[in-house]
């Protein structure tokens, strides 16, 4: 900081005397101190050489001009502050007398340079004051007197003051100083007019007197910039290189910030002593805090300036004299001035007028200027992409870090003002959040943990709200005003409605997700919507046969049948309302109770209304999420406009053959497994015989007596449930019928399974969850709805399976949660892949498949191929997890094809299903 208002103020203090004898009297007795302190008539020489000393000083240089001025100089880490001026001006007030490492007296010895001279000038850090006895104070109206020529006429006295103790603040224009170390001022028109920003700061500034005061005023200014030019005057910011070494005190003198200059010696154990190849930009202390200059300034350098030259290494010397460090110095990488500079001072213009430090200020980028608007601090100075050693020297931010996101949220809030005009902007706010935090750290995501504890978003109402206290509706793409006026709920746009990311995003800041199960229904007038199941029916040979053209995985695809036809009811209603704790929410057009397997539609079930959620519902259900447009055309569409778009696409039609009619069945005899005894014996020459009946007919089949009901279509299909006569006994899980083959008389099935060899399990590893009290947790308890064996396949079930497996995985490893990655691939929609959750640990990837039943003593399920062929690829980073829902526990199956192989607790199984031709 600038001396210049402690001594305008110490000059007030040390001047303002009731009355002028007083001044006389204190003045005639320093004149005796400074006169008698010493009677050394060099006395006082040695006293400016301990101030050297107290200032640590190691080298000193006196030097006389002209017979008339003594100049002593040094080089002393200390630059002249508020105490030393304190010190100089009072009496018994030194710095030195309470520090033992200081060589002066009591704080007088330095008044012994008065006894030698009447105007002592003192240079620091830039600045200059002087103690003068010539200076005319300015007379005190108090005194009586209008002055001070008429106050010693009338006391027949001379007035004098103490000057020794009156600092006088002196500018450079009372000093000459060197060519080189001035500058144009304005008035002469140099290429850059400096002095408006700094006349209040610098005083080098070329006085135009020169001109002014000549005789020749219409001399062309060209003609005497080139005169002063030839003297050393610059006109212009320019870099500056010191080749030569400084000491710490010398480089401050010229500019250098003392944080820079307090380094630690490479080792770790000394300061810096001196440096060599110094760079800096001249003025560059003077963009600290100050818009205009730093504005000015900075645009100049970015343009004019080649970073080149800025960015040299310097050599820095420390430690003992004898030393390499102190001989040889040490040459230091990524250490100049300008780039510590820009990041440990606040010197970059905004665009808020204020000055920052480079990494708390961001790059001038349209797109995130479109997002932070006003509520971030930019940089005003354009940087050109192109320039990229500037670039390197700023490091702007180029993205919003997580805190800087909910900054920002935070400055929207308390905009009340402008509220509306950023409500576009909060939703871009969010779609970057969804994008990024895929990608975030384990030490990004607790750091966002931590600040959504007291973040605030927006209502559908358009309320601020704490983020905990929030709801969202998870089964509507559109804003749900109603829900809203009975719970809080978040407002979001129907992008990041849909977004996949979406789930993870209200875990993170703890809204709370409702989905339409959470609300009840009131309908009116319900039957079962018949043509709409037969509309299904007739549909569904060509849905599989489009789902298989497009890749889908045929365990999706061979359970479309009894998803449509045997496990859900569809129910045709007049009208479908749903509430929220007695309270009307609102109407729709599609409901589907997932408790109870039923889908209900509002009348006529093919209306434009009910077919706007329609095709997303049947979707869900069907596991075929992304084929809404598809479902849409073949519901809407006439067979024959199918036909013609399946030829177009070059897509299979299907034939009569590829129909598949079931009967209805109770909810019971679709998941209920058959059950067997665990005594019972294989039978091997037992085999399974359908018999052939027209198309009404029902097929009574018998089998280790159980009984099973087909309804026989006009082609033969494969009963639901049946056991598997040639191994063990143990029951197999409901295989999907599939169509005949062309090229002969029998239909051939086959399905892959693993079996234990025992009902019981040895050595592989066995997990009891019933530990798991995470309230986050899924309840288990609460899936008494669910009766009997529900298959693997199965949506609702897999899912349940997978959640307690992923629940239980983000458990086991919560104390690694920076080093573990854990995903569960189908936790917003299915995947289709062969394996279900990825866990990446210590530079490893192992690839979890789940595998979920209600039966406890079910140890047998199927397998696709390809799972399979991952399996054997992947070897021991390959896992399967038996889920037994009732049981909360689970097998873990791992060196599966090493089991195999050694036929090691696990067994493979392929099942033929053989039906004779018609």
């Amino acid at each position: 900081m600038s001396l210049q208002q402690y001594i305008e103020e110490l000059s007030s203090q040390n001047t303002d005397y009731k009355f002028p004898e007083q001044a006389i009297n204190q003045a005639e007795s320093l004149k005796s101190l400074s006169s008698d302190l010493y009677t050394d008539n060099i006395r006082f020489i040695y006293e400016l050489i301990q101030n050297a000393d107290d200032a640590q000083a190691k080298n000193v240089i006196l030097t006389i001009l002209e017979d008339q001025y003594l100049i002593i100089t040094h080089d002393g880490r200390k630059r002249f502050d508020e105490k030393d001026l304190q010190g100089l001006c009072g009496i018994n007030n030194g710095t030195k007398k309470k520090d033992l490492d200081k060589t002066g007296y009591k704080g007088l010895g330095f008044k012994a340079v008065f006894g030698k001279s009447d105007c002592v000038i003192i240079y620091s850090n830039g600045e200059y004051f002087r103690l003068d006895s010539s200076y005319k104070i300015k007379w005190n109206k108090e005194w009586k007197t209008a002055n001070q020529e008429l106050w010693e006429k009338e006391n027949d006295r001379q007035f004098i003051y103490p000057w020794q103790i009156n600092p006088i603040w002196t500018t450079t224009q009372q000093i000459p100083i060197a060519g080189e170390q001035c500058f144009f001022s304005d008035q002469y028109k140099p290429r850059s007019p400096l002095e408006d920003y700094l006349k209040t700061k610098e005083d080098k500034f070329l006085s135009y007197d020169y001109v002014s005061s000549h005789p020749c005023k219409n001399e062309d200014l060209t003609e005497w910039r080139e005169f002063f030019s030839t003297l050393g005057v610059q006109e212009e910011l320019h870099p500056i290189v010191y080749h030569r070494t400084l000491t710490s005190y010398e480089a401050a003198s010229r500019g250098f910030c003392e944080e820079y200059l307090s380094n630690i010696s490479p080792d770790g154990k000394h300061l810096v002593d001196a440096f060599s190849e110094l760079t800096t930009i001249t003025f560059i202390q003077h963009t600290k805090n100050n818009y205009e200059f730093a504005n000015f300034f900075w645009s100049y350098v970015v343009k004019y300036i080649s970073p080149e030259i800025l960015t040299q290494k310097i050599r820095v010397y420390w430690g003992h004299a004898d030393k390499r460090g102190a001989t040889d110095g040490t040459l230091l990488e990524d250490s100049d001035y300008i780039k510590w500079f820009v990041k440990n001072i606040k010197c970059i213009p905004t665009t808020e007028k204020t000055c920052e430090l480079s990494s708390n200020v961001f790059s001038d980028q349209k797109e995130l200027k479109d997002l932070c608007s006003k509520y971030m601090s930019f940089s005003s100075i354009s940087v050109p992409q192109n320039k990229t050693q500037w670039n390197e020297i700023f490091n702007f931010k180029t993205k919003l870090s997580i805190n800087d996101y909910f900054d920002l949220i935070e400055k929207i809030r308390y905009d009340e003002k402008n509220l509306k005009d950023n409500l576009e902007r909060i939703q871009s706010l969010y779609s970057h959040i969804l994008k990024e935090m895929y990608y975030w750290s384990g030490d990004e995501r607790n750091t966002a943990k931590e600040r959504t504890k007291s973040s605030y978003l927006l209502t559908e109402n358009i309320q601020w709200k704490l983020s905990s206290d929030l709801y969202f509706y998870m089964e509507d793409n559109r804003a749900n005003n109603a829900l809203n006026d009975a719970i809080p709920c978040l407002k979001l746009d129907f992008k990041n409605r849909n977004d996949l990311h979406l789930h993870d995003f209200l875990e993170l800041f703890n809204i709370k997700q409702i989905r339409m199960n959470d609300l009840n229904l009131a309908d009116e007038k319900s039957s079962p919507a018949e043509y709409f199941r037969r509309k299904l029916i007739e549909i569904s040979p060509f849905l599989k046969k489009w789902l298989k053209y497009e890749g889908v995985s045929t365990d999706v695809i061979c359970l479309i049948d009894r998803k449509l036809q045997q496990e859900h009811d569809l129910i045709e209603s007049d009208n479908l309302q749903l509430f929220y704790h007695k309270i009307f929410v609102r109407e729709t057009t599609v409901y589907f109770d997932n408790k109870r397997k039923q889908l209900y539609v509002k009348r006529p079930w093919d209306s434009d209304t009910t077919f706007i959620d329609l095709p997303n519902k049947l979707c869900q259900l069907l596991n075929i999420q992304g084929f809404e447009k598809n479902i849409r055309f073949l519901l809407k569409g006439t067979i024959d406009e199918i036909k013609k778009h399946f030829n177009s696409n070059s897509i299979e039609i299907p034939t009569e053959k590829d129909i598949v009619i079931l009967k209805l069945l109770l909810k019971t005899d679709v998941l209920q497994q058959p059950k067997f005894s665990s005594t019972s014996e294989s039978k091997p020459n037992t085999s399974l015989i359908p018999v052939k009946n027209d198309r009404s007919t029902e097929t009574s089949i018998t089998n280790n007596n159980d009984h099973l009901l087909v309804l026989t279509p006009s082609c033969q299909v494969v009963p639901q449930h049946y056991q598997i006569p040639f191994y063990d006994a143990i029951p197999a899980l409901p295989i999907q019928n599939i169509r005949p083959r062309k090229e002969n008389g029998e239909r051939l099935s086959t399905s892959v399974f693993i079996g234990s060899s025992e009902n019981s399990v040895d050595d592989i590893e066995f997990i009891d969850i019933c530990s798991i009290t995470d309230s986050r947790l899924m309840s288990f308890a609460n899936l008494n709805h669910i009766t009997g064996e529900c298959d693997a396949s199965d949506l609702d079930t897999g899912r349940i399976g997978e959640e307690m497996v992923y629940k239980y995985l983000l458990k086991e490893h919560r104390e690694q949660s920076n080093s573990v990655i854990i995903k569960w691939l189908n936790q917003n929609r299915e995947t289709h892949l062969p394996y279900d959750i990825l866990l990446k640990k210590n530079g490893k990837t192992y690839y979890i498949e789940v595998k979920s039943t209600r039966a406890y003593n079910q140890h047998i399920f199927p397998l696709s191929i390809n799972q399979i062929e991952t399996l054997l690829q992947q070897r021991e980073n390959y896992f399967i997890y038996r889920v037994y829902i009732d049981e909360k526990k689970f097998l873990i199956l791992d060196n599966i094809r090493w089991r195999l192989m050694q036929k090691q607790q696990l067994a493979c199984l392929l099942q033929i299903l053989t039906v004779p031709s018609e």
